[in-house]
């Protein structure tokens, strides 16, 4: 087994590693080698309660940690030395001995007191401040206090986007030379990024409600336009689409810093007397008024300290206890987070525990000058201790003195021997001396007599503490050695007789018979010793039960009970344990009901829970089915709450899991469907309004991860579409944030269909069929007129593009269709306008534009015959019908 100093040294590594890294704890000081006494410092928001009664929060705190003899079988114990407003925690300790029972470690002990702190873990149950202790329970809402904890207090939460990226589009044209090369093409990050972005923000702790913020497209930026020189040289061209609703905006230049906050802080602890924390806190502030005059306060106060503590010094080395401890309570009124004031009064608690150890108490009457003279041997050997501790600088000055009077007296004995020899007769002095002898052996014997009297009284005390345990051998042995040691004194004194007839009433008296015999006296009936130390214990469990009632803590009087139950049990007493286990269950079930009362108006359903459960498990033990059925309705109705409150928070924090969350939500439906009355209308719909909400979130995610990791346009848009219609529907149970986005979720999917079009053009461009690009793009024109993109003119630069391109592609597919009607045709064509000419001589078709008539076009139509000469012939084409017939008339070059 590991020695204390091995334990206490690896416990010091722990500490150090544990709080290396820890942003809110730090080791400020430690004392010994290994440590045995840790000063710790919390950075974490905890209460105190001012001069005036309020409460309020800080954020500085000091605990002081001292490892005791037999460490770690015992556990430390912790002081705190700056106020701390808490249940489990008073001016001088703090509990801890209960989690120390359950965790050994110093090092999570630190971290748990951080805990304890902030108000995530406290005990209402038997409380070492009852004040706290209420306030804590009417104002559970509002903790725990750390804000990283605080839900109330939670303003930041995630954005959640429409999952659309940017969209990129580039349009390759015919290369010149070419009669028909028309592509599309779009980069591979062809997305529309952040077309709306959902930011959830708390914007009500109680009902988690979200805010969304919509931001506006910006305009379009890059485009590459098609100018009509381009179009006329046929050169390749692109533009690009970029639609960014999620601009970043610049970060405002941060505010003049307010030290309004810091200084409020400080003379708050400066009020308290927390002078070595203001110091700390001062250390890293500018040098302005309001700071230098409160850094000259503490100093002053520090400096005052230092005095005291200087002073307290000299007193104690002087061993004058009393005085030491009146410069104590200064210091604590000057600075109360002196570092090692703590160990200071445990030190002057411990010398004047010890000195009174070796203290006798005064007799009265006649016993008076004996006790002065019992006590003069401590005197001495206090005069001894502090001669011991004198510095060697006062020890010479003392001795001076002391060789000084020595040589006074000696001058002064030589003149009275003097005289005596010349004047005074000898008889009479010789007479004196012989008196004298006598008294000074009468007081060498009393002092003797007194010495052995103390003894005696010691071995009595003894003796009488053995008979009180039953141990009556051991009695007997050490009432023989004190009338032995009373033997030996000489003086008749009243304490000698008094201790031999305590002595001798004792060994009369009944009891001490039965003690011989193995028996004792249990209510007016002998009994064994066994069985009397039994009972006698189980009294004493059950005397603790019942004061722990009378103080009206149910809580603690039941655990007495139980403790009290199980000790019947294991010692055989069947009836005793029956009836305790009995009562122990009234008690659980009665703190339950008055628990439950308290917890549910302050609406703290996890102790609604705690208790319900505990009274539905001692209402079964009892048998009472009607209040088990009763509690377990209040349990329904505090689970659903529970897990309410739980979601909500959920919700807020989804980041994408809102699947998991509807699952969960419909299992709260299952509970609330087979305990309808475990929720208000109220609460009803809040589930009802939380669930379409989530379901809406939902959808949004999906369509955004279908768009932007799959490129599945289709089932984003449907995606889309639902959340609208479900937005639409259910308008009542969404925010008014949420409501307001109906118009930039229609203009998202219009922007996702075009992205889609724009995409299945540049595919179908690829095979050289122009007739459904064409499509397409029309299509493309008919979404741009949409009312929510009309005004839109960050778009117009789109819709000229689109335009062109329709324009262009209209031409190259005429083209393409002339040609393929040519090339079917010409033969047919010629060989009838040239009866001589033979078909498979004729080859070169070519079609060109001539003018418009009468609102058709006319076109030169030729051929080659035997690859010399060239045959022409008119025909006119109607646009609309898309019919050619031969033209007869005249035709004028222009």
């Amino acid at each position: 087994m590991a020695s204390q100093k091995d334990q206490r040294v690896s416990d010091f590594e722990e500490v150090q590693q544990t709080l290396a890294q820890h942003p809110r704890i730090r080791i400020t000081q430690t004392e010994g080698n290994p440590p045995d006494c840790y000063e710790i410092e919390y950075s974490v928001t905890g209460l105190v309660k001012e001069s005036d009664g309020s409460i309020r929060k800080t954020s500085q705190h000091l605990i002081l940690f001292t490892l005791p003899f037999g460490y770690p079988h015992f556990p430390p114990a912790a002081k705190p030395l700056t106020s701390i407003f808490h249940p489990d925690i008073d001016p001088d300790s703090v509990r801890i001995s209960s989690y120390w029972h359950e965790t050994p470690s110093l090092a999570k002990l630190i971290l748990h007191l951080e805990e304890m702190i902030c108000g995530q873990v406290y005990n209402l149950e038997d409380p070492f401040n009852q004040e706290a202790a209420d306030w804590y329970a009417a104002h559970a809402d509002e903790l725990p206090c750390e804000a990283s904890v605080d839900v109330a207090g939670a303003s930041e939460t995630d954005e959640l986007d429409l999952g659309l990226t940017d969209l990129d589009l580039e349009f390759d044209e015919p290369v010149q030379g070419q009669d028909i090369d028309l592509s599309l093409a779009l980069e591979p990050a062809q997305q529309i990024e952040d077309i709306t972005n959902l930011g959830l923000t708390e914007t009500d702790s109680d009902s988690s409600e979200l805010s969304l913020e919509l931001e506006s497209p910006p305009p379009i930026e890059d485009i590459a336009g098609l100018s009509g020189a381009e179009e006329e040289q046929d050169t390749q061209d692109s533009f690009d689409l970029e639609l960014d609703l999620a601009p970043e905006v610049p970060e405002p230049e941060p505010p003049p810093q307010d030290f309004g906050p810091k200084l409020k802080e400080i003379r708050a602890h400066v009020q308290r007397k927390e002078m070595e924390i203001a110091a700390r806190l001062l250390a890293g502030l500018p040098a302005i008024p309001e700071v230098e005059e409160l850094r000259k306060r503490v100093k002053t106060a520090l400096a005052e300290r230092d005095e005291l503590l200087a002073e307290l010094k000299a007193f104690e080395d002087d061993d004058n206890f009393e005085e030491a401890k009146k410069v104590f309570k200064k210091i604590k009124t000057v600075a109360v987070d002196t570092s090692d004031l703590a160990e200071i009064g445990r030190r002057l608690e411990q010398s004047q525990n010890m000195l009174a150890a070796f203290s006798l108490p005064q007799q009265q009457g006649e016993e008076q000058a004996a006790t002065e003279e019992q006590e003069a041997p401590l005197k001495k050997v206090k005069r001894e201790k502090k001669a011991t501790n004198e510095s060697p600088r006062k020890e010479k000055q003392k001795s001076a003195v002391r060789a000084e009077k020595t040589e006074e007296f000696s001058n002064v004995k030589r003149q009275i021997t003097r005289t005596i020899q010349w004047n005074v007769p000898v008889a009479p002095f010789a007479a004196v001396a012989a008196i004298g002898i006598v008294i000074i052996g009468g007081i060498l014997i009393y002092t003797r007599d007194t010495n052995n009297l103390l003894e005696a009284q010691l071995a009595w005390q003894e003796a009488q503490r053995l008979f009180r345990q039953s141990d009556c051998q051991g009695a007997d042995i050490k009432a023989s050695a004190t009338d032995a040691i009373l033997d030996t004194v000489l003086i008749p004194l009243s304490a000698k007789g008094r201790i031999r007839k305590e002595i001798a009433e004792l060994q009369a008296s009944e009891g001490y018979q039965l003690c011989k015999e193995g028996k004792g006296t249990y209510k007016g009936e002998p009994i064994l010793l066994p069985e009397l130390k039994k009972r006698e214990q189980l009294d004493k469990l059950i005397t603790v039960a019942e004061q722990a009632l009378e103080r009206g803590n149910i809580g603690s009087a039941s655990e007495a009970y139980e403790k009290a139950w199980k000790f019947a049990a294991e010692n055989e007493l069947p009836e005793e344990a029956l009836a305790l286990k009995k009562h122990t269950y009234e008690l659980r079930l009665q703190d339950a009901r008055q628990g439950i009362e308290v917890a549910k108006k302050v609406k703290g359903w996890e102790n609604v829970v705690t208790y319900c459960r505990q009274g539905i498990e001692a209402a079964k033990e009892l048998g009472d089915s009607e209040i088990q059925e009763s509690i377990s309705k209040i349990l329904a109705e505090a689970l659903f709450n529970l897990e309410l409150s739980k979601y909500k928070l959920k919700f807020t924090k989804a980041r994408g899991q809102w699947q998991q969350l509807l699952e969960q939500l419909k299992n709260l439906q299952i509970l609330l469907k087979e305990n309808p009355d475990a929720a208000t209308p109220e609460k009803k719909l809040e589930l009802e309004q939380l669930m379409a909400r989530c379901q809406f979130y939902q959808l949004l995610y999906l369509a955004g991860e279908n768009y932007s990791s799959k490129g599945d346009y289709e089932t984003a848009v449907s995606y889309y579409e639902q959340a609208l219609t479900s937005l639409q529907n259910k308008q009542d149970l969404f925010t008014r944030e949420e409501k307001e986005t109906v118009e930039q979720i229609k203009r998202t999917i219009i922007l996702i269909k075009i992205s889609d079009a724009l995409n299945k053009a540049m595919v179908e461009e690829e095979s050289g069929n122009f007739s459904q690009p064409l499509k397409h793009y029309r299509e493309i024109k008919e979404l741009l007129k949409t009312p929510s993109l009309v005004k839109d003119e960050s778009l117009i630069p789109l819709e000229e593009k689109v335009d062109s391109k329709i324009s262009r592609l209209s031409q190259v597919l005429k083209k393409q269709q002339n040609k393929e009607w040519l090339d079917a045709h010409y033969k047919k064509i010629c060989t009838g306008a040239y009866p001589s000419a033979r078909p498979e001589l004729l080859s070169d078709p070519r079609l060109d534009f001539m003018k418009m008539l009468r609102g058709q076009e006319l076109y030169k139509l030729s051929c080659l015959e035997a690859r010399k000469y060239r045959l022409e012939l008119y025909y006119l084409l109607n646009p609309t019908n898309g019919q050619w017939t031969p033209y007869s008339g005249q035709v004028h070059q222009e």
